[in-house]
């Protein structure tokens, strides 16, 4: 498995499967625990990492992740989700934690609509519309 030093605590984790073309996908969503004690790093936000294609969920005894860093899904939305993770563009949902000025807010973000790429990237569209 890949160890990443980027982050020391992962918290608010959402673990799900996808199946993509003819394989399968294991994803990790979660946001880095920032504090006084530790190096604060921008973004602060969503992450995702991914595993390396899968024929299948059962053969495995150790899920080989991509050896890549986390990737930044969305920024400024802490603890974010996806609803539905399997369909086929799930939608995602995120807390707001401050404005543009550092300001709480905490408020429940609008909905963004996952796009899963080829290779098992995602991105977030604010359209529903995603021909």
């Amino acid at each position: 498995m890949y160890i990443s030093p980027e982050f020391h605590y992962l918290e608010v984790p959402q673990i799900f499967w996808r199946k993509q073309l003819n394989y399968w996908r294991l994803y990790l969503l979660f946001s880095p625990y920032w504090n006084r004690f530790f190096e604060r790093r921008d973004p602060k936000g969503t992450y995702y990492v991914r595993s390396c294609p899968l024929k299948d969920r059962l053969s495995y005894d150790r899920i080989p992740w991509e050896q890549e860093p986390a990737n930044l899904l969305s920024n400024g939305l802490y603890g974010g989700k996806f609803v539905n993770p399997e369909v086929e563009n799930p939608v995602f949902f995120g807390f707001q934690l401050e404005d543009e000025a550092g300001h709480f807010v905490g408020d429940i973000s609008d909905p963004q609509w996952a796009i899963f790429n080829d290779d098992g990237t995602i991105r977030l569209s604010n359209s529903n519309y995603l021909n």
